[in-house]
């Protein structure tokens, strides 16, 4: 079973487009509804595999749209990976190792791997795709079997 702890006060559609319209950006489809579900989010499990190669990493939060968080706020992140993370791309959670999980314009989750940057934001080789869409992601997360 999942859990999910949502982070931010419960958004209105009025609100995300606010949001959209000030960051100049447009939310998929399935992440908008997420969002509007959930605004962010702490999530158990939280364990998701980002490919054979590359292992594990554990989900810290989902960000959430509400400026009177202190942590974990999307409008935060887009700032702060402005210019480093590819043009069609949107930080919308991290792990402990810094490492952000991002949704394409497509509605696809990926994980972008900071230690792998490089000098070219729209490099992407250092994007793993995780799931089709931020439901099929949550569907996906486990619990760490070493608990």
């Amino acid at each position: 079973m999942v859990y999910i702890t949502s982070l931010g006060k419960k958004l209105s559609n009025q609100e995300i487009n606010a949001f959209e319209i000030e960051h100049n950006l447009s939310l998929p489809f399935k992440y908008k509804q997420f969002m509007l579900e959930n605004n962010g989010a702490i999530i158990e499990p939280s364990v998701f595999q980002i490919s054979e190669d590359k292992g594990e990493s554990v989900l810290s939060a989902l960000f959430a749209i509400d400026r009177n968080l202190k942590r974990n706020v999307l409008e935060k992140y887009i700032f702060i990976y402005d210019g480093r993370i590819p043009e069609e791309f949107l930080p919308i959670g991290k792990d402990p190792g810094g490492h952000v999980i991002c949704v394409n314009n497509d509605d696809h989750i990926y994980f972008w791997d900071h230690e792998e940057e490089t000098s070219q934001p729209n490099d992407l080789n250092n994007m793993y795709l995780l799931a089709e869409n931020i439901y099929m992601f949550v569907d996906s997360l486990y619990e760490d079997e070493e608990v």
